[in-house]
């Protein structure tokens, strides 16, 4: 096929064969050619075909992703030298006209003004030549896709009709195939087709990265509720697919953005994905973020990290920072251990040392080890006192688990503080004979005998001793120990006259004491009497011996349980004679009973050590 260009009505002529020169310009003065006038013609044709009306495309598929095939322009004819069609700039050295299928015409013509009435072109103004190529059904061609898209805006906006060519929508379907998971972001955002936003969400939650993540937060904020959940639900899936600290670092680096389309939803992401992924694996995350270089990050990351920790039982919190460093594999080691130490110096050694006595019955062997390391730092880093008080009220734990693991800590740090230190904390903190036996190293039966032996005074013996005086007036004494009668040791108090040796089997606190002697001045036993005369009268001098009673009471019940006379020293003899008075009623009386023989007759009972 041979094209010959086709001059509009009104124009000159051109040669046969003419060809436009590279900026060839028609002259101003022409009138303007119609719209769409076919420049370039089929030689043989004689009569130009008419011009069809634009239209808008409406049938095309949608979606497919292919652009439409555009006309080919018709090639113009080999160059011919023009006359008298020239160039617009004719100076010397100015470019050649074109031979070949690469000249097009682009017409700029002004239209005319009115029908029938061609608009002139303003004085000095150039007007661009119409190049080849530019036939009927490729200008047409172009102007209706021109115009299609132009009207799919029209709808969009002012109807709110998505009605989208397939060749203006991404392919979804080719994006994901060749895993572009940066066009499957663009077309998560496309303007143009809620369905493909929507498959756009879908794909990036199968194959999408943390990088996806922006354009799926923007897309949580989408006018069609069907792109919203898709999106929510691609987020959950590529941070399940994201390592937990790239994923918890970014998260909270996106809940700084400075867009706000991106920030809530990332802000709003980060709480349901730590408490979906664990609280071993949300701590250790965290404190993986901390060490971000970015501030922003680091800083949100140990606020999130406290938060969550302050949230968790503290033995659930110990336990998950003992096992991140004590097993020597995590990442984070160093950071756990330091965490450990703030907790527990926060929650306090009391906390703490509950805490680890539960974690101290982990199956994994280091953790538990770490958790007994843990517990021995702590009370060694209290006095006796402050040790004993702790662990005494741990052993009354509501948590029966914590008790049992207590009262073995209990036993075990008095065993290795030492009898002395240990009874010494016991009876300061009133921890009860429970504790001090065990401290002692002997039953709690035994204890009353073992503080006399190593000479532990518990209550002085004043206040023992004014307690038990109303046990002889049949007063029973009920803080005292019960007595059954034995080879052991039975702590006993004497009351009454006389000044006794009896340290040895004395009590050395009340709830010990078993027993109470009372001693009383019994009647004299007469020996002799001696009768004297004299010229003056008559006198006499009688001769007594003195004798103590000796009752024996259990304190416990104020019962005699024993009774002794004791008679005293044999009294002077009578003198031959005297100096007295008529009458005279004299009396000579021995010693009262020594007091040894009183103690020894109750040491029988007592079997003082």
């Amino acid at each position: 096929m041979t094209l010959r260009f086709n001059p509009p009505p009104n124009w000159p002529q051109p040669p046969a064969g003419w060809v436009s020169p590279v900026g060839w310009q028609p002259d101003p003065n022409w009138p303007a050619a119609p719209d769409g006038w076919p420049f370039w013609v089929d030689e043989g044709d004689l009569t130009p075909p008419q011009f069809e009306a634009p239209t808008i495309p409406i049938d095309l598929p949608l979606n497919s992703g292919a652009a439409p095939v555009a006309s080919q322009s018709l090639l113009p004819p080999p160059e011919i030298a023009p006359s008298p069609y020239v160039a617009a700039d004719t100076i010397p050295g100015a470019a050649q006209p074109q031979a070949g299928p690469q000249a097009m015409l682009v017409s700029t013509l002004a239209p005319a003004t009115s029908a029938g009435s061609p608009r002139q072109p303003k004085p000095g103004r150039k007007l661009r030549r119409p190049g080849p190529g530019a036939t009927r059904s490729g200008f047409v061609k172009h102007w209706k896709r021109t115009f299609a898209i132009a009207a799919a805006a029209v709808l969009v906006i002012a109807a709110g009709v998505v009605f989208v060519p397939q060749w203006l929508g991404p392919d979804v379907a080719g994006l994901q195939q060749r895993g572009d998971v940066a066009g499957l972001g663009r077309a998560v955002l496309y303007w143009g087709d809620a369905t493909i936003r929507e498959r756009a969400a879908v794909a990036l939650g199968a194959i999408g990265t943390q990088d996806s993540l922006v354009p799926l937060f923007k897309a949580e904020s989408d006018s069609q509720r069907t792109v919203r959940s898709a999106a929510a639900a691609a987020v959950v899936e590529v941070l399940s697919r994201t390592p937990d600290a790239l994923a918890t670092s970014t998260l909270i680096a996106l809940g700084a953005d400075a867009n706000t389309k991106v920030v809530e939803p990332a802000k709003a992401a980060l709480g349901p994905y730590l408490t979906q992924i664990g609280s071993d694996r949300a701590v250790a995350a965290l404190l993986a973020a901390q060490a971000d270089s970015r501030e922003s990050v680091s800083s949100e990351a140990a606020a999130q990290r406290k938060a969550l920790l302050d949230g968790l039982a503290n033995e659930d919190a110990v336990r998950i920072l003992i096992a991140l460093y004590a097993n020597g594999t995590s990442d984070v080691s160093d950071a756990a251990k330091a965490t450990l130490a703030d907790l527990l110096s926060t929650i306090g050694p009391s906390r703490g040392i509950r805490a680890l006595l539960i974690v101290q019955a982990d199956s994994r062997t280091a953790v538990s080890t770490e958790a007994q390391t843990q517990i021995t730092k702590i009370l060694g880093g209290l006095d006796d006192n402050a040790a004993v008080a702790l662990l005494q009220g741990l052993t009354g734990d509501s948590n029966e688990s914590v008790s049992v693991a207590a009262k073995a800590l209990f036993s075990a740090y008095l065993v290795g503080i030492g009898p002395d230190r240990a009874a010494t904390a016991v009876l300061n903190q009133q921890a009860g004979d429970e504790w001090l036996a065990v401290a002692l190293g002997v039953t709690v039966d035994q204890l009353s005998l073992e503080t006399k032996k190593r000479g532990i005074q518990i209550d002085s013996m004043s206040s023992i001793n004014d307690a038990a005086g109303s046990v002889p007036d049949g007063t029973a004494l009920t803080s005292a120990h019960a007595y059954a009668a034995s080879d052991g040791f039975h702590p006993l108090v004497i009351l009454g006259p006389g000044s006794y040796t009896w340290a040895a089997g004395e009590p050395t606190a009340l709830r010990f004491l078993e027993l109470v002697a009372y001693v009383k001045d019994g009647d004299n036993q007469q020996v002799q009497a001696c009768p004297y005369t004299g010229p003056a009268g008559t006198a006499t001098v009688t001769r007594y011996q003195q004798t103590r009673v000796v009752t024996v009471y259990p304190a416990l019940t104020a019962q005699v349980v024993a009774t002794q006379t004791f008679t005293g020293g044999t009294p002077a003899a009578c003198q031959r004679n005297i100096t007295t008075y008529s009458g005279a009623a004299l009396t000579i009386n021995g010693d009262p009973p020594p007091d040894a023989t009183l103690t020894t007759w109750l040491n029988s009972l007592v079997h003082a050590p």
